[in-house]
């Protein structure tokens, strides 16, 4: 007779959600030698065993002789068992069935095909007849019929020995004649997961049918976990213990919530820089019911780590240079590559014959392309372990770069104090670009936070060799040695522009999970937070701040052309972009100088997210104090702009300061 697994409770808000229902593993029954296997296998929270669907019309009395024969086996597995009988409508095999279940080997009927309440309780009758004399059994509902799911409501609350609702959306999207696209089942599955959690039922996800795609199941796992469901049917004894560790917690994890609940007072309060309040402490302490997995001890175990890059900060002081560990040499394909996501309209960069005709060898990387390769080498050795770059200033472009130009990156390490505080660290470097001959390309300076550094101090050390003295010694930027000429009948020119006016750039752009991924690897921008989208949710993937500014800059080029020459004064990163984040440009030109046939336009550039300017924000006057020459901190220009233009409040991710030198208006 069926020893019933003892429940932690038996208060109707409380015990089913107890139930560490994560697994339920279905066995076709008339399969004679899974009952040979089955103590071989990892070991589900609930076995299934299955005389409907899975079982062929010609099997079930073998599946009956089965589940009969293997009694003393059966009652040997310490999980919950279950049978999954044939609907009332199949007469005959509805009634065999029952005779199974009144034989004590199960703790409960996996129902299927139900369409309504009084379908529901018109089996559970025949159910409760036929098993007169064992104790009462617990139903776990498939919803997989259009009345059925219409009727989801109704039959959670039928009566209170329902334990779970499960999804059967293959079924149910057969029925509907649909394909179960990934907005379609979405759908379906957050109403199960809300009529079951309005009602204290379990929630259960639909089996992954493609059991040999392992990556494709654990994506299956935390697409539930995300959507609120409390486990998943599996098919395949390989899934079982992939999905339980899925739906249980570390050890590690559970001392963490432990800790954080502890150290909780009350309302609503910040700890260990994460915002905490009632709901969060809620899922805290259902996290913390689920399964601990605890760290195996292994006979002869060894201890992991893993390689940390960045700056040493413990061996760290002014005058320091850092070499870059990439030596890269880049081709066409690189600026093929780069053109494909940063639109250019500039003679320079796309046609040789303008280039040979401005005294250039060759038509040059873009700068952007150039910056970017300047600081995605140095993430590497300088940037994993920082906390924050503060800004961007004076980036230079010295020397013409080519394709097929070999590079390496230096950091020189200018100066490092600890903040007022005393609780973080701010280093100021300058980073150069140099190529193939030695000479330097591109270098800009920057402010970046890190954490504390024991006995920071300026310390003047100069080092007096070759490398050094290059990484120190700034050129200006290069400039074109023939502009005379470069203006033809047959080549197009930009418009005129004068100081004091605002463009609100018409191109908005996006840079998408795969090309952010491309670029990343590409510039060799290495650090996690870009790509790893298994530590990070999909919205902390970040985008490098120099894609970013390439794409803000590079909508502006559209108009701005044609520009042989940019410079960068400062910038400030302001709000992080993540992904499929929009991004568009808007431009205040705040001086405009003449050289001969060149001009110099002086401009502050705003990159906007989610936001279309030249749509949305045409007819309406925009206040001058946003465009600041000197570099803003983020927290006071978010002051400002919610004070004096709060349309753009947290919208402006970018704000640079820069020049462009340009041909003159060929008309002018």
């Amino acid at each position: 007779m069926l020893n019933i697994l003892q429940l932690e409770t038996t208060d109707k808000n409380n015990v089913k959600t107890n139930l560490r229902n994560r697994s339920y593993f279905f066995i076709p029954a008339h399969r004679s030698g899974a009952f040979d296997k089955i103590h071989e296998w990892d070991q589900p929270d609930v076995y299934i065993f299955d005389m409907e669907d899975s079982c062929p019309q010609q099997c079930k009395e073998q599946a009956r002789r089965n589940l009969l024969n293997n009694v003393s086996s059966l009652n040997g597995l310490s999980s919950k068992r279950l049978l999954r009988i044939n609907h009332v409508s199949e007469w005959d095999e509805f009634k065999k069935d029952l005779a199974v279940l009144a034989s004590g080997i199960f703790h409960g009927a996996m129902l299927p095909m139900i369409q309504s309440t009084s379908d529901l309780m018109q089996i559970i009758k025949e159910i409760d007849e036929a098993c007169h004399g064992i104790p009462p059994l617990e139903f776990h509902i498939i919803i997989e019929t259009p009345a059925g799911f219409v009727n989801i409501e109704q039959i959670a609350i039928a009566t209170k020995r329902v334990v779970s609702l499960c999804l059967g959306s293959y079924d149910l999207f057969a029925a509907w004649n649909a394909n179960q696209s990934e907005s379609a089942i979405y759908s379906v599955k957050q109403r199960l997961v809300s009529v079951a959690k309005a009602n204290n039922l379990l929630a259960i996800d639909v089996p992954f049918i493609d059991v040999h795609d392992f990556a494709g199941f654990h994506r299956h796992c935390r697409n539930s976990l995300e959507m609120g469901m409390d486990g998943s049917m599996v098919i395949h004894p390989d899934h079982v213990s992939i999905l339980n560790r899925a739906f249980s917690i570390t050890e590690k994890e559970y001392l963490n919530i432990k800790d954080t609940i502890e150290a909780y007072q009350d309302g609503c309060q910040i700890h260990n820089g994460k915002f905490i309040g009632p709901p969060m402490v809620k899922k805290m302490k259902l996290d913390m019911r689920k399964e601990i997995v605890k760290p195996r001890k292994q006979n002869n175990g060894i201890q992991p780590n893993t390689v940390r890059y960045g700056l040493d900060l413990n061996n760290v002081h002014s005058g320091k240079v850092i070499a870059c560990p990439y030596e890269i040499t880049v081709d066409e394909s690189w600026i093929t590559s780069w053109h494909s996501l940063i639109p250019s309209g500039n003679y320079i960069e796309t046609s040789v014959k303008f280039a040979k005709s401005a005294g250039l060898q060759d038509r040059i990387i873009p700068f952007s392309a150039v910056l970017n390769l300047t600081l995605c080498m140095a993430v590497e050795p300088f940037s994993e372990t920082c906390l924050l770059h503060l800004g961007m200033d004076d980036v230079r472009y010295e020397t013409p770069a080519y394709p097929g130009d070999t590079f390496n990156c230096f950091i020189l390490i200018e100066d490092v104090r600890n903040t007022s505080d005393g609780s973080r660290c701010v280093v100021s470097s300058q980073h150069v670009l140099i190529n193939q001959k030695g000479e330097r390309v591109l270098s800009f300076e920057r402010k970046t936070l890190f954490p504390r550094i024991e006995n920071a101090a300026h310390l003047d050390t100069l080092v007096v060799d070759e490398l050094t003295t290059l990484v120190r010694s700034k050129k200006s930027p290069w400039v074109i040695s023939k502009a005379n000429g470069l203006k033809t009948a047959e080549r197009s020119f930009g418009l005129d522009f004068e100081a004091g006016e605002l463009i609100l750039h018409d191109a908005m752009r996006t840079i998408g999970k795969s090309e952010n991924l491309a670029f990343s690897t590409l510039y060799r921008n290495t650090h996690p937070i870009h790509f790893n989208y298994i530590r990070f949710e999909p919205k902390e993937i970040i985008v490098c701040g120099g894609f970013v500014m390439s794409i803000v800059l590079g909508n502006t080029m559209k108009d701005f052309k044609q520009v042989v020459q940019q410079r960068i004064h400062n910038c400030s990163h302001l709000n992080k972009v993540t992904p499929e984040d929009n991004l568009s440009s808007v431009s205040f030109i705040y001086e405009k100088s003449i050289t001969g046939e060149l001009e110099t336009l002086q401009i502050v550039t705003l990159g906007l997210i989610e936001t279309d300017p030249a749509k949305d924000l045409m007819d309406i006057e925009w206040p001058t104090e946003i465009f600041p020459k000197n570099t803003p901190r983020p927290n006071e220009y978010e002051k400002l702009i919610k004070n004096i233009f709060p349309d753009l409040f947290h919208k402006v991710c970018i704000h640079v300061n820069w020049e462009v030198t340009r041909i003159k208006n060929f008309d002018k």
